[in-house]
């Protein structure tokens, strides 16, 4: 409930492209998150404060230079 309207400030704002399927994006953003959300619990780790910030800064800045 809460993303979907940040995504769709961002293609408003032309930060997110307006050919992106916006339930693909929520889906892509909220099992990135998850997945390793899990991985951390299964793993009996500390869930980092900064890691869904990291998340986002790697879908929306992608993995190259």
């Amino acid at each position: 409930d809460l993303l979907m309207p940040l995504l769709q400030e961002g293609v408003a704002a032309g930060e997110i492209r307006g050919d992106v399927d916006l339930m693909d994006a929520l889906l892509l953003i909220g099992g990135a998150v998850d997945a390793r959300a899990v991985l951390f619990v299964l793993e009996d780790e500390p869930i980092p404060h900064d890691y869904p910030e990291r998340i986002i800064a790697l879908i929306f800045g992608g993995l190259g230079p």
